[in-house]
């Protein structure tokens, strides 16, 4: 941040707004656990159903810091445009390493990461953010190299096997002028090249591909037989014809021109039409198949995910909007937390082969939910605690509102400061990157 007058204005955004929920079921139960925590949190983000044993997991939550979120004033996505060189990253990283208090914190999750939690623990919503950002990052199988040459095996680009370079799929000639089809006449060669292209995108696998030919080769009865002098006594009793599919009309084409257009061999033809069944479709390809492995059932794993949303959990002030980073108390492991699970299949007599192992728990933590351990370090407001107690306990329901309108306008007030400091340290970086390449 560049520094000289003007700079006081930040002092009261280094604060930042306050965002905690309580939700905290009362009645029998709840207040022998309250009481173990009385130097523990003073306000939990807690969306827990009352009963069912959820009680003492709030009191084993309740031992860290009150009130902590995180500071991330990063603004990266016209940095990345501005910023190609190598230099100029390192003079920004000193830049933010200097003036900026996020970067303190090993939690810091950066203004582009718009990922999402979603607490619904049924499968069909947990599949559908599958994608979404967890607390470790996802395998990126596309980006393994043994995926990355399917797809250009799959696509018809140039790949490396084993013994040798393979070349890229490109469209062949086409038959001779004297070719009694006269498939040059009925086929052009733009509509050849956008034939190339569709066998060929990369979206269709080996399957796709061998049903495509097969369903344009038919296999028909030889129509005429001729002895030539010296033919083989075994001659075919079936030949092949060869289709194209243009306008909505069927098009008969020479095998060479079909061979071509495709550029695939006469063993293409051959191992889809030995694969072709009854009902005209193709058997799937067997390599790489093996039979089911066994899989652990389904509820075992949602009873780890029901056990894991037992836990309070505080969201950050600033990177709230941006992430779904929530924090379970500093005193928690996950390896506390699998034994707190054990005990609990052991109150409910849980079967011991329906117990997940240690690896698995650790597994969907890891995975399915954003979660972390450690509260960021420079993340609470006071003004933001002072509101926020007060509003708990002011009776007076006129007061609250008068509380809770100070409290928008000090939040307000410190979102435009945080704003402006954005904005110098954005035109600091452009007068940076301007002075660097002479451009003023």
């Amino acid at each position: 941040m560049p520094s000289g007058e003007g700079n006081g204005k930040y002092s009261e955004s280094e604060k930042g707004p306050s965002c905690i929920n309580e939700n905290l079921p009362s009645g029998d139960g709840n207040e022998k656990y309250l009481s173990e925590a009385e130097e523990g949190l003073s306000c939990i983000n807690e969306n827990l159903p009352s009963g069912n044993g959820n009680e003492k997991y709030h009191s084993e939550a309740e031992d860290g810091p009150s009130c902590r979120s995180k500071l991330t004033i990063y603004t990266s996505d016209k940095r990345e445009q501005m910023i190609g060189l190598t230099n100029i990253m390192e003079d920004e990283t000193e830049l933010q390493e200097s003036d900026d208090d996020s970067l303190l914190d090993p939690n810091y999750e950066s203004d582009n990461d718009f990922s999402h939690h979603s607490s619904d623990s049924t499968a069909s919503q947990r599949n559908e953010n599958n994608n979404k950002k967890s607390r470790k990052r996802k395998r990126q199988e596309k980006k393994w190299k043994i995926n990355e040459q399917h797809m250009k095996v799959v696509s018809g680009l140039e790949h490396k096997s084993k013994k040798k370079v393979i070349s890229k799929k490109t469209i062949g000639p086409p038959c001779n002028i004297s070719c009694r089809l006269k498939c040059s006449e009925k086929v052009c060669h733009e509509e050849r090249l956008n034939i190339h292209a569709r066998f060929w995108d990369g979206t269709k696998d080996i399957n796709q591909k061998r049903q495509f030919v097969a369903s344009h080769v038919k296999v028909v009865p030889i129509l005429r037989k001729r002895r030539r002098t010296g033919a083989r006594n075994d001659a075919r009793s079936h030949t092949r014809n060869y289709y194209f599919e243009m306008n909505d009309l069927t098009v008969r084409v020479c095998r060479t021109f079909f061979h071509n257009t495709l550029n695939i061999s006469q063993t293409f033809i051959t191992t889809a039409l030995n694969k072709k069944e009854p009902g005209g479709i193709i058997a799937a390809d067997g390599r790489g198949k093996h039979d089911q492995h066994a899989k652990t059932p389904e509820f075992v794993k949602q009873h780890v995910r029901e056990h894991i949303e037992k836990f309070p959990v505080e969201e950050s002030h600033y990177s709230r909007e941006r992430s779904a980073r929530k924090f379970l108390g500093s005193h928690l492991s996950i390896a506390k937390m699998y034994r707190m699970y054990q005990a609990e299949c052991e109150e409910i007599n849980v079967e011991q082969p329906h117990i997940a192992k240690e690896w698995l728990y650790a597994e969907i933590f890891n995975t399915e939910f954003n979660l972390s351990f450690k509260y960021p370090d420079n993340d609470t407001c006071d003004q933001c605690d002072h509101f926020l107690i007060k509003l708990r306990e002011e009776p007076s329901i006129v007061e609250k509102e008068t509380l809770q309108k100070e409290y928008d306008l000090h939040l307000e007030e410190a979102s435009k400061r945080y704003k402006l400091k954005k904005e110098d340290k954005q035109k600091y970086l452009e007068d940076k990157f301007k002075k660097h390449n002479g451009l003023c």
